[in-house]
């Protein structure tokens, strides 16, 4: 009868309508070196490989800047497991379930917040799940007073062509007016070319540019995961095939200004 009821806490979702951004840490600069600064992008896959899966990603943070999660899934005491020293966490949940635990996106940045943290709802809930996906946006400061745009997304996986466009205008329309570089990554769910090839063109109006690897280890099914940026350049980009804790593989890009 436990298993029953615990099975039921997890199956079951609400929608969370408030205090769905949490935010701990203490990090390091006050602002992002205006010249170049290093990036990881990685879907957890709600944390399942469990303490491997924690101590690829305090390796994964020794050379980062900023990491640009998915698919975080916590409750305040698992919150607290993913500090790291010197970082500013941003978690921004998309559902509860009835166990207490969230699922979402976060940003961990070596480098502070500044001004208001969005989050976007996905246009469309998840049809068998009923959840929304979502975007999570941040600005943090660079040196000489600019800010960096960060967009943290997860895109629905159950979606035809048409709505996947109408997702990615969904979120262009709901973001905030910004001026200075832009950084736009996550997991896109491109499940096909197609599906890549819309929001590439869809993103190109806005002056997004797609960071393309000539060397991707991912097979078709599993590039899912993509960077955008604008007003801002690329000097290496990398797949991290050698990290297993997760079904994605973590992406490292090194940006410049």
């Amino acid at each position: 009868m436990k298993s029953v009821e615990h099975f039921w806490k997890i199956l079951k979702t609400d929608d969370v309508t408030t205090d769905y951004i949490w935010v701990q840490g203490s990090p390091r600069y006050q602002a992002f070196d205006r010249h170049r600064f290093n990036a990881i992008i990685w879907n957890v896959f709600k944390g399942a490989a469990g303490q491997k899966l924690h101590w690829d990603y305090h390796q994964l943070s020794m050379n980062a800047h900023i990491m640009i999660l998915q698919e975080v899934l916590i409750d305040r005491n698992l919150f607290g497991k993913y500090a790291l020293p010197g970082f500013e966490l941003v978690h921004s949940a998309t559902y509860q379930r009835r166990d207490g635990f969230r699922e979402g996106l976060m940003i961990a940045s070596r480098s502070p917040s500044v001004g208001s943290r969005q989050r976007i709802l996905s246009r469309y809930k998840e049809p068998l799940v009923g959840t929304h996906k979502s975007a999570l946006v941040c600005f943090y400061p660079l040196i000489q007073s600019e800010k960096l745009m960060v967009i943290n997304i997860h895109s629905t996986l159950f979606r035809s062509l048409k709505t996947a466009q109408e997702e990615i205008e969904h979120l262009l329309a709901s973001l905030p007016e910004h001026r200075g570089p832009a950084l736009l990554a996550g997991d896109f769910n491109t499940i096909t070319p197609k599906f890549l090839q819309m929001i590439i063109e869809k993103l190109s109006a806005y002056g997004f540019s797609h960071v393309h690897t000539d060397n991707d280890p991912r097979s078709d099914l599993r590039i899912l995961d993509h960077i955008f940026v604008k007003g801002m350049g690329v000097e290496n980009l990398e797949i991290i095939d050698s990290v297993k804790s997760s079904d994605h593989y973590p992406i490292s890009c090194v940006f410049s200004f």
